[in-house]
């Protein structure tokens, strides 16, 4: 039970940490207002990932709901960043409604994705939300792998 407890309390602390992060290397900051904007737009998918982002904590169903708009957009105009971030906050939301499975799948891809594009953050952000998921699932040593 403590290192469940200790992984959950070092995912608090990394996500405290992740805004410094996510404005160093151009991760999409929470949109000034509640628009979006209309048509398929890196922009638009952007904005539909930050608002994933900083839904989750409070509505992780109103996070899917962008995640999943973001994918479909980045996807049907091929923006590998856009799908990067959308399929993280969608394992993300999936590992906090515990459907375990469905989280890998989502983060799995995310990970593959990170890795294709050579983007570390990303890379780190997956692997730290694959070790709770990991942990949760009683998976101690896989956690750390």
């Amino acid at each position: 039970m403590r290192t469940v407890y200790l992984a959950v309390f070092r995912m608090s602390i990394h996500l405290d940490r992740c805004a410094e992060f996510m404005v160093r290397f151009g991760v999409p900051q929470q949109p000034e207002t509640g628009e979006i904007e209309v048509g398929a737009t890196e922009a638009a998918v952007d904005d539909l990932n930050a608002k994933a982002w900083h839904a989750m904590s409070e509505n992780p169903d109103q996070a899917l709901a962008y995640a999943s708009e973001a994918l479909a957009m980045s996807e049907s105009m091929d923006y590998a960043r856009g799908r990067l971030y959308a399929l993280g906050y969608k394992g993300y939301g999936h590992y906090l409604h515990s459907d375990f499975e469905s989280a890998t799948d989502y983060l799995m891809q995310a990970l593959s994705l990170a890795e294709e594009m050579n983007d570390p953050f990303g890379e780190g952000l997956v692997f730290g939300c694959l070790a709770n998921v990991q942990t949760s699932l009683g998976n101690f040593d896989q956690a750390f792998d």
